[in-house]
């Protein structure tokens, strides 16, 4: 299960378990690469500020007041999956909208562009705050952060594409089919990249949509989101990956990969 990278955790904002049927690309890769495909329970409220606090701590979004996307940052959590990845001896970056960089990359609520904190949970950071930003943006932002990364690290790239489009046209639209399949393909093309290079690569979702592009609230339309996972060549998927079934129990599984592929090394 060792890895010479380390991981690349894709979170595709707004990508609803029953919408993958239009995701061919990394659906393909499964079984071409020897990978997995499950679904993951979102924690509530289904919403993007707290989920995204959620994950990367797992915490549940109300144990630490963060009740919706107005929500003030809680204090540090100084066991989230960065500074948890740091201990281990990981550099951290990431591409990603602000909110991210607001929660764990000290941009502190101010629009920054660009962050470089060498002490910081998110040592690199590329963020956006336009939801319209292109997914291929995102993508490239994240293969340079990755591509100038000094040893193992582990990198977030978070695309909002999806959620855009759903928002804009609803989740039965043309235009949010187009949407996810335009993710699908970006993300694939990445993701052979990185897996090329000796990374780990996992694909999920903070939350789904209902068919009216909406997200909030306790469907199954909105709490169930998809997790792909890749193994670099020769790497074998981990035991344990097909018992997660909640979104809260990501971030231990990610450390324990990142864990065994420091003691394989």
């Amino acid at each position: 299960m060792s890895t010479d990278r380390g991981l690349v955790l894709v979170l595709i904002d707004g990508l609803p378990s029953w919408a993958t049927v239009h995701m061919g690309s990394l659906g393909g890769m499964v079984g071409a690469l020897g990978g997995y495909r499950g679904d993951l329970r979102s924690s509530l409220p289904t919403l993007s500020k707290p989920l995204y606090h959620s994950i990367f701590t797992g915490r549940e979004p109300l144990a630490s007041a963060m009740a919706s996307n107005s929500s003030p940052p809680p204090p540090r959590d100084p066991g989230n999956l960065f500074a948890a990845a740091r201990a281990l001896g990981y550099g951290t970056c990431c591409a990603a909208h602000i909110w991210v960089g607001e929660l764990f990359g000290g941009t502190g609520g101010e629009l920054k562009r660009f962050v470089i904190d060498p002490e910081g949970d998110i040592q690199r950071g590329i963020y956006y705050w336009d939801d319209a930003y292109p997914d291929s943006h995102v993508v490239e932002d994240g293969k340079h952060l990755i591509g100038t990364a000094d040893g193992r690290c582990l990198a977030l790239v978070h695309t909002m594409g999806v959620d855009f489009a759903a928002h804009r046209y609803g989740g039965e639209s043309r235009e949010f089919a187009q949407a996810v399949m335009g993710a699908d393909q970006t993300v694939a093309e990445a993701a052979l990249r990185w897996l090329g290079e000796g990374f780990w690569v996992m694909v999920t979702a903070d939350h789904g949509v209902n068919r009216h592009g909406l997200h909030g609230g306790e469907s199954d339309q909105e709490t169930l989101v998809p997790l792909w996972i890749l193994p670099p060549r020769g790497g074998r998927i981990p035991q344990g990956a097909e018992e997660l079934r909640r979104q809260l129990d990501l971030k231990a599984f990610v450390l324990d990969v990142l864990a065994e592929g420091v003691r394989g090394s």
